[in-house]
């Protein structure tokens, strides 16, 4: 006897990176292990928030396309930071900074740095 089976059905889950776009308010890589950054967001409606994720060995950190270091990163600096949950605290995997010399376009709800 043979077995029939059904077509085999691939369920693929598409993960999103959560992401926080906004301003460096404070970079605080002195006083607490592991470092972490404050970003300031503005949403709709004008209303600002902060976040502040925690930056890992495991962080990728760029401006433009160059790998750099967080002490090279600058309060006012315009940045992108992708991140995930874990132990009751944001953890980044990405921060990209844009490059120097590169004027931001003002979008609606962009937060304004510098």
């Amino acid at each position: 006897m043979s077995a029939a089976y059904g077509p085999f059905i691939a369920i693929q889950r598409v993960r999103t990176m959560p992401t926080i776009w906004g301003c460096i308010e404070k970079i605080d890589d002195q006083h607490v292990q592991p470092p972490c950054i404050q970003i300031r967001t503005v949403l709709a409606g004008g209303i600002a928030i902060r976040t502040r994720p925690v930056v890992t060995r495991s962080t990728l950190i760029a401006r433009g396309t160059e790998r750099v270091t967080l002490s090279s990163l600058r309060e006012g600096d315009f940045i992108e930071v992708t991140y995930h949950g874990g132990s009751g605290r944001l953890e980044a995997d990405t921060i990209y900074a844009r490059p120097d010399g590169i004027l931001p376009v003002k979008e609606e709800n962009e937060p304004t740095c510098r």
